[in-house]
């Protein structure tokens, strides 16, 4: 009976029934797979309505007694086709079952992998790399049923393997053939492949079917060659799989060749129009070398270990293959629209390439030479050009890659953790690929361990170090104070006490070395070394400066997960390990010690790194990747190091699964794709194939925004090429836009700036420059405050600095510039020579409107004296025709405009109830009004002006007035620079705790005189400010008793006119606040006659005070 062999053979031959069980659990879930995932979606029709059963599902016409037995329907579909493989391969293989032990736990190790890339598939995206994993197990399968040698060696599997590997290479030059003639696209439209399936299904289908044919067409010419050269058969094996090794690199070289044509056409405009062509000949020299290693190779009688070299060249060959695809560069770099993030790197590559300004010395990068490696790169071979530069960027995945299959090999061997990592699509979710890295000083730890040559490896240990410091800060620091504790625990388990001096020694000439290279590069730019040292290290050290008040939502499980039971877990793994390593380290050391260096290694970075979750990438930002840093890694090694060889592989699937579904805190991993599928589906790979046209030797595409070009017409037109101006707006990347140079050494300002002291530093910088401009943000624009606080409280000696010595003259649509006071009228003189000065097309009131030639919609629209007068009746009210009849009765308009450029609109209103108006535009004829183009302004009873900009000349403009009755008095149409001579926005701040902070916890106001009588139990006070002076900074010191916490604010006023807003906490009892008034523009203007203090709740004022901070001295207030 089948049964009783069953069970005789799980006695006897326990991984042929789990290879059997696991494989054919992979492919009855891989046949069933994309039905599973679409069961649920399936929406059956209603066939009999006869009861007239009604309910959502009725309303949608979906028959839910069908869906519901087509869900069973379908696991008793996995569960029959399971029996159906589980009995065939049963039968096919029981006879030969014997003796074959290294192939069954090949194949179950390998189901494994598939079925958890299946688990990984579930909960991401549908992603088809696993059925490369079940056709390597069925054609596995296939070649040992078929192979005459029913005692597989490790020759045999290792040939089968290759078979499966060099297959990858001729199948990427076949996909992209197929591609060329839209073959893949047209085969895709076939109404039997619309279940779910993406193109990449062909890339496997083909790969599996070149696999075939490769294996068959070898086993003919093995008993062709073998029989008529006299060769032995594993001798011919070893000439294939090692002649076929530049086969292996094709698709390397054909990556390579690509972007070596676009660097042609970028620097001497030479374009290579021929990628089929260059990848045809490739592979036809790769074929030739391959001949020719053959004949050569057969010459003599060698013996290669085929395992080697299936394991050190073909498998890592084919994981750079996809690697080298995923992180092809695009041909062309689009203008970003982000400039605050971009310069923390890009300035320092730019100004490296324009000015010859040194990395680290000369410009500050929050993350140091991380993210301008690649950019360095690039300018070298293409030449230098901002948003360009870092096209190279994803080079850095093949490095995190490689890396991670060199950790994950260690631990489950080549070929497992190949297809582990082509297949699982959670992997970015399961690691953090930057932390990665730190990877590297562990595997220097261990090869210090393992060799005697303790001084070279020092040397090499701390040298990585250092790189890895400069590489990133943060990154370097973790992973050199895990890289200390692990040297010292293993060198004293490991008895190797004396080497402990030698070792740090090393580490501090080393240091020493750094720095002594950093004092003279210092010296050589004229620079002084100290003071730049303090700069780097105060800037470096700003967790206050970037932390939130929050880590995340406490009512969340993976909370508790991340921040608690994570960190205990690692801190029992840690003492475990140690205290048995103590124990049993005779039987344990010699066997485990890589394990035991990376376990050690990844779980005191991962503890060490855990801060950076507790500052600011933290849960509060909905990611738990910077939190768990290298937990992933100190778990799997843990796991793998206490698990037998033979469950090795299942536990590490496990836990790894267990890893990624726990630390989920958005129940979706849409959009995640494993190795294999991006290299399938990258888009800048499938793009080098379509036909280049010249690059005019450069490698961006689109047009500069507005404001990058206004500024810099702007700075042209007024300054020398060698004169800059100094960027409070946060828009840091215009620097290198507008070819002008840094003040500072941050390359992000100011936001990089972290305290006092780093301010009063980057204002001796800014004070030895002397800019002639300064960029300043607008309230309510996008970086006016950083985490709710304003930038001009937040860095109040620089914006202080600013208000003395500078004025706004122009508005720009996205910040302020102010020129240095005195000078106004010298640019706007240069300015209106250059014609970049306002030009206003058209202010006045509506008189030249017909209002029975508008077309109306529920609204009456009429006309008083100029003025039109909107009256609603109806939903949606709206009017058209606004900017035609303009243009029709005001022709010479047309002839001022330049239609390419924005254009800004202002309308005055009167309007007698609450409600919005909504401006729709089309810029196009024959263009219809869309939500897209169009603005929304509030308005209340009242007046109000509303102003739009928008991008060129309209084609027509639609009025949408929501509010019973609106009157618009006049409309003003300008193009070009807005001057401006004041701060037009009143600045809130909203201050929180700062004040009570700044004067309990700063000695500087613990001599404030007490007020002769206390002020009692009021809830507002005005003061008199016109007669203090307003060249200086000035705090307002209050020490006040609340029954209880409460809000209030400080109001400057100006004739009833608020000028500017602090808002900020009393707690109750009796504190002390104080309130720098000086940070807002106004108060240096000296526009600030008054200020107001309110409160939700009557307090008591012990001390009220001005002090100004030059003269040392406090003021008594005049109360109004």
């Amino acid at each position: 009976m089948l049964h009783k062999k069953i069970e005789e053979s799980f006695g006897d031959n326990r991984n042929f029934i789990i290879s059997l069980v696991a494989s054919s659990i992979l492919m009855s879930l891989l046949l069933m797979l994309p039905i599973l995932k679409n069961v649920l979606i399936y929406s059956p029709s209603i066939k009999d309505f006869s009861e007239h059963v009604m309910s959502s599902a009725t309303s949608f016409n979906l028959d839910i007694g069908n869906r519901i037995k087509s869900y069973y329907l379908v696991f008793f579909g996995i569960v029959f086709i399971f029996f159906g493989f589980f009995i065939s391969f049963y039968k096919l293989f029981y006879k030969i079952s014997n003796n074959n032990d290294e192939f069954f736990i090949y194949i179950k190790n390998l189901s494994f992998i598939g079925i958890a890339g299946i688990i990984s598939s579930f909960l991401s995206s549908f992603d088809l790399a696993i059925y490369f994993v079940g056709g390597a197990v069925f054609l596995s399968l296939v070649f040992f049923k078929t192979s005459k040698s029913k005692n597989l060696n490790n020759s045999d599997i290792a040939l089968m393997i290759w078979n499966i590997l060099i297959a990858i290479p001729l199948t990427l030059f076949i996909w992209v053939i197929l591609r060329k003639y839209n073959t893949i696209e047209i085969i895709s439209k076939k109404p039997l492949l619309k279940i779910g399936l993406s193109e990449s299904i062909f890339f496997i289908l083909i790969w599996f079917i070149v696999t075939l044919c490769i294996y068959f067409f070898i086993r003919v010419i093995i008993q062709i060659i073998t029989k008529k050269f006299n060769i032995s058969i594993d001798n011919f094996k070893s000439l294939v799989v090692i002649s076929s090794i530049p086969v292996m690199f094709t698709g390397i070289i054909q990556s390579i060749c690509l972007e070596i044509g676009n660097i042609l056409n970028k620097r001497f405009e030479i374009i290579l129009n021929k990628p089929y062509l260059l990848y045809l000949i490739i592979l036809m020299i790769s074929i030739i070398a391959m001949l020719l290693i053959f004949i050569k190779l057969a010459k003599k009688e060698r013996n290669f270990n085929l395992n080697i070299v299936i394991n050190k060249i073909y498998i890592p060959g084919i994981l750079i293959t996809f690697c080298l695809i995923i992180a092809q560069p695009a041909k062309m770099a689009s203008v970003g629209n982000e400039f605050f993030e971009m310069a923390n790197h890009g300035l320092s590559v730019d100004h490296f390439f324009r000015y010859g300004s040194l990395p680290i010395v000369e410009t500050f990068d929050a993350h140091l030479l991380s993210n301008q490696v690649f950019a360095y790169i690039y300018s070298i071979f293409n030449g230098y050009e901002p948003w360009a530069a870092f096209l190279y960027d994803q080079y850095i995945q093949v490095i995190y890659i490689f890396i991670l299959y060199i950790i994950i090999k260690s631990l489950i061997g080549e070929m497992n953790s190949f297809f582990f990592m082509i297949s699982f699509s959670l992997l970015d979710q399961l690691f953090n690929m930057y932390f990665l890295l730190s990877a590297i000083l562990a595997f220097c730890l261990y090869n210090y361990f393992k060799n005697k040559q303790t001084f070279q490896n020092s040397i090499l240990f701390w040298l990585t170090a250092t790189v890895l410091c400069i590489y990133r800060l943060d990154l370097g620091v973790a992973a050199l104070f895990a890289a200390f504790l692990t040297y010292l625990v293993t060198a004293l388990l490991y008895n190797r006490r004396t080497d402990i001096i030698k070792f740090f020694t090393m580490g501090f000439v080393t240091g020493c070395s750094a720095l002594f290279i950093f004092v003279i590069l210092c010296l050589f730019k004229k620079i002084d070394p100290l003071t730049r040292l303090v700069e780097l290290i105060k800037i470096c050290l700003s967790n206050q400066n970037w932390a939130y008040s929050t880590v995340g939502d406490n009512r969340l499980f993976v909370y508790y997960l991340v921040y608690f039971v994570f960190p205990l877990i690692v801190i029992f793994i840690l003492g475990f390990t140690i205290t048995k390593f103590f124990l049993f380290k005779k039987k344990i050391l010699q066997v485990n010690q890589n394990h035991f260096i990376m376990l050690l290694f990844f779980s005191v970075f991962y503890l060490f790194n855990l801060s950076r979750g507790i500052v600011r990438h933290s849960l509060a930002e909905g990611t738990v990747t910077f939190i768990l840093g290298t937990f992933s890694l100190s778990i799997l090694v843990f796991v793998v190091s206490i698990s037998g060889e033979k469950r090795k592989v299942v536990n590490f699937l496990v836990a790894s699964l267990i890893v990624v579904i726990l630390t989920n805190n958005t129940m979706t991993f849409n959009g995640s794709s494993s190795v294999a599928a991006k290299a399938i589906s990258s888009v800048n790979y499938q793009d080098q194939y379509v036909n280049t046209q010249s690059f005019n030797r450069s490698r961006v595409s689109g047009e500069e925004p507005d404001d990058v070009k206004q500024l810099k017409k702007i700075l042209d037109s007024t300054l020398a090429e060698e004169e800059t101006y100094f960027d409070f707006s946060s828009s840091n990347y215009y620097y290198a836009l507008v070819n002008r140079r840094n003040p500072i050494y941050a390359n992000q300002s100011p936001l990089m700036l972290s305290g006092d002291k780093t301010q009063e530093l980057a204002l001796n910088e800014i004070k030895s420059q002397k800019p002639a401009f300064v960029l300043m943000p607008i309230f309510g624009n996008k970086w006016s405050d950083i985490d709710g606080i304003a930038v001009d409280f937040k860095y109040y000696l620089i914006s202080e600095y600013i208000y003395e010595n500078y004025t706004p003259l122009a508005r720009l649509s996205n910040f302020d510039l102010y020129c240095l006071k005195g000078k106004e009228e010298i640019y706007q003189e240069k300015l209106k020579e250059q014609g970049i000065l306002q030009n206003t097309l058209y202010s006045g009131d509506f008189s030249y409107i017909s209002p029975t030639d508008l077309f109306k919609h529920n609204s009456d629209v009429n006309l008083d004296k100029g003025n039109m007068i909107i009256e609603t009746k109806g939903e949606d009210p709206y009017f058209i025709g606004l900017w035609s009849q303009l243009m029709k009765s005001k022709p010479d308009i047309k002839e001022n405009y330049d239609h390419n450029k924005p254009i800004k609109i202002f309308i005055n209103l009167e309007s007698y109830n609450s409600g919005n108006i909504q401006l729709f535009y089309t810029l196009n004829e024959n263009e219809d009004f869309s939500e897209i183009q169009s603005q929304v302004f509030e308005v209340g009873q009242g007046t109000k002006r509303i102003e739009i900009e928008l991008p060129t000349v309209p084609n027509e403009i639609r009025i949408d007035a929501n509010s019973s009755k609106v009157t618009l008095t006049s409309i003003d149409i300008s193009q070009g620079l807005t001057i401006i001579n004041d701060q037009p926005e009143v600045w809130v701040r909203e201050l929180g705790s700062i004040p009570k902070l700044w004067a309990e916890e700063d000695a500087h106001f613990r001599k404030a005189p007490n007020l002769i009588k206390p002020i009692v139990s009021i809830s507002n006070f005005k003061v008199n400010a016109s007669t203090i002076k307003h060249d200086q900074p000035m705090y307002l010191f209050l020490q006040i008793e609340s029954a209880t916490d409460q809000k209030s604010s400080i109001e400057l006023v100006s004739k009833s006119k608020i000028l500017g807003v602090f808002n900020f906490n009393l707690f109750k009892g009796t504190h002390e606040y104080a309130i720098r008034l000086s940070s807002d523009y106004k108060w240096w203007n000296g526009e600030v006659e008054n200020v107001v203090f309110n409160t939700q709740e009557n307090v008591t004022f012990n001390k009220i005070s001005f002090y100004l901070e030059y003269e040392g001295e406090y003021k008594e207030l005049n109360f109004e």
